[in-house]
This record gives structure tokens, C-alpha cells and sequence, in this order.
């Protein structure tokens, strides 16, 4: 219900992208629905802004494992700098030209706040995948 929700803006917005959504019905996370759609929003704007390819895939999972709910969000954009990874979720740390450096940062400490973490994968030019794991209500 929240991805749908946060989805349809992104649709809106986000020109020549093919989403994908493979959710689970009744995979419900415990914590502030508010605090979490902003989170994903963040995230879903992260990723439409790093696409630069004529085909680009934003692709949300989520699965359950044991109290766990784990979500990962992939996208097949300009993807991270190695040297980079270890700082994204560094206050101010930024590559965009208008980048102010909060918004992951933020999304790493609301995570955390709802006793979940987060990671990231990437490989420069092809993709990003964010790795979360929040606890199932």
C-alpha cells in the first residue's frame, strides 16, 4: 500500500522509466507510515535522477525472512564510484552539482530510528541496489 502510493507519484514524474514492483501482500514493516513514504520517496528520486541510459528500471523487492522484512531497490542508472559507497550516507557528502547531501543521510538515520539498516551495492556506469531491513509488525 505504501510503495503503491509513493509509485504513482513516481510515475508521474519520472519519464521513460519502466518500474517494477514485486511485493508481497500483507508484508507489513512496524513504524510512522509518514516517516517511511518519505524515506522510499528519497529513495525512488535518488534513482530517477541517477538514470542516464534509454531503457531505465527502477525495480522494488521485498521479501520476508524471519522478523525481517528486506527490501532492496535496484536501478540500472550511472551507478556509484567504489571510492564513493563508503560515503552516501555521509552528512553533506554529495556528486550532484545541486545536491545538498542530506537526503540519505536522513534515509539512513530514519532507518535506523525504526531499528532497520540499510546498504548499498553499486558497480559505476550499469547499477545501484539499496539493501533495507526493517522489522515486520
Amino acid at each position: 500500500e505504501l510503495f503503491d502510493s509513493v509509485l504513482e507519484m513516481q510515475r508521474t514524474l519520472a519519464h521513460n522509466v519502466n518500474i517494477e514492483l514485486d511485493i508481497p501482500a500483507g508484508l507489513n514493516v512496524r513504524g510512522d507510515r509518514q516517516q517511511l513514504k518519505r524515506v522510499f520517496v528519497n529513495m525512488m528520486q535518488n534513482a530517477t535522477q541517477a538514470f542516464n541510459k534509454d531503457y531505465n528500471i527502477l525495480k522494488i523487492t521485498a521479501r520476508a525472512k524471519e522478523n525481517d522484512a528486506l527490501i532492496d531497490i535496484y536501478d540500472n542508472g550511472s551507478g556509484i564510484a567504489s571510492d564513493d559507497l563508503a560515503n552516501v550516507f555521509v552528512p553533506y557528502f554529495s556528486k550532484k552539482p545541486n545536491g545538498t547531501g542530506l537526503g540519505l543521510a536522513i534515509v539512513k538515520k530514519t532507518i535506523e530510528e525504526h531499528s532497520g539498516t540499510i546498504s548499498v551495492d553499486s558497480k559505476l556506469g550499469d547499477w545501484t541496489v539499496f539493501h533495507i531491513k526493517l522489522p515486520i509488525s
